[in-house]
């Protein structure tokens, strides 16, 4: 018997319909149809699954809903097996690994149908679920690779006199380092990254020196002293020197750095010194923007107490507010050096470059991604000398990896400690003083008959001694400040000065004819480069890390060792420096899968380093959505996935879109990685993604060392500057016209 409902004759009608529509699904129009009817179908029984409903009532339902299922797996089958040819001549994929990615596609895809018609929602989560699992695979990928390539060299070579020697010289430069007969057999090459190794940890704690202490005081003096109405142009400001490239810091500090360090050395101005300038500026946006969320977050009551006890607001907030976030505000520094130890493009224009131990502040030296960069153009495939440089990214990868795991520590240190005492901390650090003195001027002062505590701390030498310091503090924080908005003033005003009159229509639309003297110089090749590998790495990156970020935040239980692992696994690729990317690329797409020197090594490559920072945002986006908006939408009757994309994705649209314009500013930057998977070399517009081609900034690296190509390496430095400012700018009114319109 039907029980489809009151009119059974119009759903026997219906359910004819549908089985006849079925039987032709093989010609996709019918297919659409009968899919189209089969959920109306549904939406008016009101039924759960579709699945049981069809066995309880109709035989020929039934018949229709598995042909329909059978029709669009052959479909999905067939486009992925079109879509064979199409990946391997156009984004130059092998045809076997085309085919192999293809049926993959297939195969998820064809599971996740017929997983839907079981359970929509479970569907959905699986496929959230299989996105989340790309972190883990690359995370296990890259170190496999890396191992893999670089420890046979490591183990000819010998451990200990890889790490521990302090020679490194390669044949083909032997003859001219110690002026022996270049045909001499028995020059052999030496590889030892001893030097490199001191060259790192000196730079790195040179730009602690200068970019920590400027990074706190900075981030104290926004959140404390800085007046309200300035505040978020100053915010806007770090965020513009977050998003500024490497290259162009770097090239910054070669053009107006280091003439001035040369007047007061003999060596050009290069060395640690310059080093520590670039990094420490470089380093500052991360230092800043973690020690102020840090200082934020701790609690009022800290202030409060302070101030009741009698001491000024300096004295209360370097003596009381700022220890409290010390845990943050080392983890931003932590965070600071990492970045100082992965950085390449900037060490390798003020470093000076010479494989040698780190001496005096103006001597050459070269720190572990420089010397990767520097001789990787020139190494033999499979020889031991891309070996020992592959084996300097796996020492850089261990130092990497010992810098998170401390970060990790204090983070998780800083989370078991959330609910400290805080009076006695407040009386110890800011009344202790106070306590001591008082006890002092009872014994010289017992004929008094009463002594007020308030008294002492507004009269007493000693207190207006002590409460010095932290004046002197805020007047050095503003003076941070200061420094930092006029460094990024300085660069951004001497790099437009430079470059913007050197723009011109053939620069920006002319074709190539060769780069050397006698032939003008045009970047039409490499923005239609950029334009292509933006598109294909967001069409990468962004999907993946949304749906990840969904997983975490909707479907993951919080606390399971599954999403700790997830999030172990992003935490690790945002701290990989983007010159092991370039070498994981190198081997794995480059030389295992025989992708070449292309687009799509590049655009693989870079969606693996966007991935944390899409995820991350995502996340913090859907964090904000207030769980009222959830709950209001289950009482309602609409399942998960309906809540996910109809409530909670669009009320966290600013965040989200936001992460997109930023993360493709982050692509734009880009350009160590981009040298050993895309190429480094000056050449026509690509023909497709199979070809290789410079983005503008690795152009604009090619440029600088092109001598007498100053005037066109400013422009090009412009054109970047002006599209970091762009997209910072674009993505605050894009946020506030969407937050405003949410908000109504």
């Amino acid at each position: 018997m039907n029980n489809l409902g009151k009119n059974s004759n119009l759903n026997s009608k219906t359910i004819s319909r549908i089985f006849l529509m079925a039987l032709l699904g093989f010609f996709p129009p019918f297919l659409v149809m009968t899919y189209m009817m089969i959920k109306k179908l549904k939406e008016e029984s009101k039924a759960e699954s579709l699945l049981e409903f069809a066995k309880k009532n109709d035989k020929r339902l039934l018949i229709a809903l598995w042909l329909t299922i059978i029709w669009t797996c052959l479909l999905v089958s067939a486009i992925s097996a079109l879509t064979v040819f199409f990946i391997a001549g156009w984004f130059g994929f092998p045809f076997v690994l085309a085919f192999i990615l293809a049926l993959s596609l297939a195969i998820i895809i064809n599971a996740l149908s017929l997983i839907a018609v079981f359970d929509k929602e479970l569907s959905f989560k699986v496929g959230f679920l299989i996105s989340a699992i790309v972190a883990i695979i690359a995370v296990f990928t890259i170190f496999f690779f890396l191992i893999l390539e670089g420890m046979p060299a490591i183990r000819e070579i010998g451990f200990f006199r890889f790490v521990f020697g302090r020679t490194w010289i390669h044949d083909s430069d032997y003859p001219a380092y110690w002026g022996q007969d270049p045909n001499d057999p028995n020059i052999r090459s030496v590889y030892n990254v001893l030097p490199m190794i001191m060259g790192t940890i000196v730079a790195a704690l040179g730009a602690l020196i200068i970019g920590g202490g400027l990074g706190v005081l900075t981030a104290v003096c926004i959140v404390w002293f800085c007046p309200k109405r300035i505040k978020p142009f100053v915010s806007q400001a770090i965020a513009i020197l977050a998003g500024v490239p490497s290259v162009i810091f770097g090239f910054f500090g070669m053009q107006a750095l280091l003439p001035i360090l040369a007047s007061v050395s003999s060596t050009g101005g290069s060395g640690p010194l310059a080093v520590a300038i670039v990094l420490g500026m470089m380093m500052l946006p991360t230092v800043v923007s973690i020690s102020v969320n840090s200082i934020e977050a701790v609690s009022n009551t800290y202030y409060e107490a302070g101030v009741a006890l009698g001491a000024s607001k300096e004295r209360t907030v370097f003596r009381a507010v700022v220890p409290a976030a010390k845990s943050g505000i080392l983890a931003s520094l932590i965070l600071g050096i990492g970045r100082a130890v992965g950085e390449t493009m900037a060490v390798i224009m003020v470093a000076g470059n010479v494989a040698e131990m780190p001496g005096g502040l103006f001597q050459p030296f070269r720190t572990l991604t420089v010397n990767i960069v520097l001789e990787m153009a020139y190494s033999e495939p499979g020889s031991l000398h891309q070996g020992a440089l592959v084996g300097t990214g796996v020492i850089l990868l261990i130092f990497v990896l010992i810098i998170n795991l401390i970060f990790n520590l204090i983070k998780r240190t800083n989370n078991s400690n959330k609910n400290p005492v805080i009076m006695p901390a407040i009386k110890q650090s800011i009344s202790k003083p106070f306590v001591i003195f008082m006890k002092v001027l009872k014994k010289n002062k017992s004929n008094e008959s009463s002594f007020s505590f308030d008294d002492m701390i507004s009269k007493s030498i000693f207190t207006k001694i002590t409460n010095a310091l932290p004046k002197t503090a805020k007047i050095i924080s503003f003076v941070m400040l200061g420094f930092s908005l006029f460094f990024l003033g300085s660069m951004i005003f001497y790099i437009l000065i430079n470059g913007l009159r050197h723009i011109n229509w053939n620069l920006l639309t002319g074709e190539f004819t060769g780069f050397g003297r006698n032939h003008p110089i045009t970047l039409r090749p490499a923005i239609i480069t950029t334009l292509m590998f933006v598109l294909f790495t967001s069409l990468i990156a962004f999907p993946i890390g949304i749906l990840t970020a969904i997983f975490l935040q909707e479907y993951a239980r919080k606390g399971s060792k599954f999403a700790k692992i997830i999030e172990l696994a992003l935490e690790t690729l945002a701290g990989i420096p983007s010159i092991i990317y370039g070498l994981f690329g190198m081997i794995l797409f480059i030389n295992v899968l025989g992708l070449g020197l292309s687009i799509t090594s590049g655009s693989l490559v870079v969606s693996l380093m966007i991935l944390p920072l899409t995820v991350r945002a995502t996340q913090e986006g859907l964090k904000s959505v207030p769980d009222s908006y959830r709950e209001g939408a289950y009482a309602l009757g609409a399942g998960r996935v309906r809540t996910i994309f109809r409530i909670v994705i669009p009320s966290a649209l600013p965040s989200i879109v936001t992460m997109i314009i930023l993360g493709v500013g982050r692509m734009v930057a880009e350009t160590a990685s981009l040298m050993f998977t895309m190429g480094s070399s000056l050449g026509p517009a690509p023909l497709s993604y199979a070809s290789s081609g410079t983005t503008l900034a690795v152009a604009f690296y090619a440029l600088v060392r092109i001598p007498g190509r100053e005037n066109e390496a400013f422009a090009a430095a412009s054109i970047l500057i002006l599209i970091v400012l762009a997209l910072n700018f674009g993505a605050t009114i894009i946020a506030k016209l969407l937050k405003k319109k949410i908000n109504t």
